[in-house]
């Protein structure tokens, strides 16, 4: 081996000596690095409930969100009663039974002579009946609305039945000025002609006159 070759190879050991030097500084900083990030997520852990936990365990563990609320939808149905001749037309009793069965929210009726109310198996099972002693039915369909829990914001009731221009008009419009006048509730309530019928014929309703 010449001198040559023994300079090269003390400059390689040197050059070796310093690369493991830097290299074992950096080994230490990570080292330092890795413990300050483990202390610190610790520290956050131990603020958050069930934060031990992995981040997929936490999040699996948690209620799924309920879903938001939606209006909360009544269907009234009033005054179909055997002594009124439209409730002895079997086409338009099956059409309200089938809109009562399908409604996607509450179902309630209510009647003013209770001697001759329309079958029950019309109506849902447990289908709430309300009696009432006058054309406006509007004070006993609030009170079930409060008793229910159902006046808040959001509420829609829609009234249908006998006869489109007395008993239907006069209950939607008793309720709806119970609403806005008690509960700040104003164009709540709407009436559904298509599920109303009047012994007395033409039909001019004005849905815009409600409260």
């Amino acid at each position: 081996m010449t001198a040559g070759d023994t300079h090269r190879l003390e400059l390689l050991a040197a050059e070796a000596e310093k690369a493991a030097t830097h290299l074992a500084q950096a080994v230490t900083q990570a080292s330092i690095t890795l413990a300050s990030v483990t202390a610190q997520l610790g520290s956050l852990a131990a603020a958050v409930p069930g934060g031990a936990q992995s981040s997929s365990q936490s999040l699996g563990s948690q209620a799924p969100a309920a879903p938001a609320a939606g209006p909360h939808r009544v269907l009234l149905i009033v005054d179909v009663q055997l002594g009124l001749r439209t409730a002895h037309d079997p086409a338009y009793i099956r059409g309200l039974a089938n809109a009562a069965v399908t409604y996607p929210g509450r179902v309630v009726t209510i009647c003013g002579d209770g001697l001759s109310i329309a079958p029950q198996d019309m109506l849902p099972p447990g289908t709430p009946v309300l009696w009432k002693d006058r054309n406006d039915g509007g004070n006993e369909v609030y009170a079930w609305l409060v008793g229910a829990g159902l006046v808040q914001p959001g509420l829609v009731v829609e009234v249908c039945g006998m006869n489109t221009n007395a008993c239907v008009r006069d209950t939607a419009t008793g309720l709806g000025t119970r609403l806005r006048d008690e509960a700040g509730l104003a164009g709540c309530v709407r009436i559904v002609l298509s599920l109303c019928r009047d012994d007395n014929g033409t039909v001019g309703f004005v849905q815009e006159l409600l409260p």
